[in-house]
């Protein structure tokens, strides 16, 4: 068996030594082939097994940016439906500054406001206005009341203004009573009242010597009387006006002393 150095170990006796030389060299150089055959083919291996490698990772590689790429594009198409859905949504649900103060201006039939609303100008309605209550500050005016005439038949009543704004009347009926108890009046109460004649003062700002001249009472002076009942207050309990009707209760006990009188001197 011939190896690598070895070179003419087993040479046939009495052959030419040159030509013996070159079929060792020959025999060397298959050997030599073979035994680097041998040595080279795995690392060849590995390397074909490596180059395989690297050529599936770059399948791979390019498999992952072709589907990076269309994932980028999906992205960009969603963006672009996203903002043209956004802008659409916006046209459909918003409202334009000129479209919010027409309605603001001019309310669609029907509205309803379930919370408080506020205004800092006129509020004008061309139909009825209702609700449970109503406060208003500055005073109420009704055209429509002054020019209604109350003759078309069924009851009536006085209708008086509370010293806190509320409208209502004062019911004389039994069922609203408690602690009643007959009394009289003294009849100089009537007289004592004084009468006098006046102008009211912002007649007089506003007509000058035009101005009316009206015949009543000074509510204070029958304050002073102790007629309380036929006075009205403000919240500081300061004398402020006269309910002028109650005037007719004091004609009661007046008349009865007339009364009285009478048949004192007939008798």
């Amino acid at each position: 068996m011939f190896g690598p150095g070895n070179i003419g170990n087993a040479s046939p006796a009495g052959e030419d030594w040159i030509p013996r030389k070159f079929r060792d060299i020959e025999r060397y150089i298959l050997e030599l082939n073979a035994s680097i055959a041998l040595s080279i083919g795995p690392v060849v291996k590995r390397a074909n097994d490596t180059l395989d490698t690297v050529n599936a990772t770059v399948v791979t590689v390019n498999n992952t940016i072709a589907t990076v790429t269309a994932l980028s594009a999906h992205v960009d198409d969603t963006l672009v439906n996203i903002d043209s859905t956004v802008q659409a949504s916006i046209r459909a649900n918003s409202m334009t500054t000129a479209a919010i103060q027409s309605l603001v201006a001019n309310p669609p039939a029907g509205s309803h406001v379930t919370g408080n609303v506020s205004a800092t100008g006129t509020v004008t309605a061309t139909g009825a206005v209702s609700g449970a209550t109503g406060t208003f500050g500055s005073g109420v005016a009704s055209t429509g009341v002054y020019t209604t005439l109350l003759t078309y038949g069924g009851g009536y009543k006085a209708q008086y203004v509370h010293v806190d704004g509320t409208m209502g009347y004062v019911p004389s009926s039994r069922q609203f009573k408690q602690d009643i108890t007959p009394t009289t009046l003294d009849p100089a109460l009537l007289t004592a009242l004084q009468l006098v004649t006046f102008r009211y003062i912002d007649a007089v700002d506003n007509l000058g010597d035009q101005a009316e001249t009206e015949l009543g009472l000074i509510a204070e002076d029958v304050d002073a009387l102790g007629l309380h009942w036929l006075v009205d207050y403000d919240s500081d309990h300061k004398p402020t006006g006269l309910k002028y009707e109650r005037l007719a209760l004091l004609v009661i006990p007046w008349a009865q002393s007339i009364e009285a009188r009478l048949a004192a001197l007939e008798g």
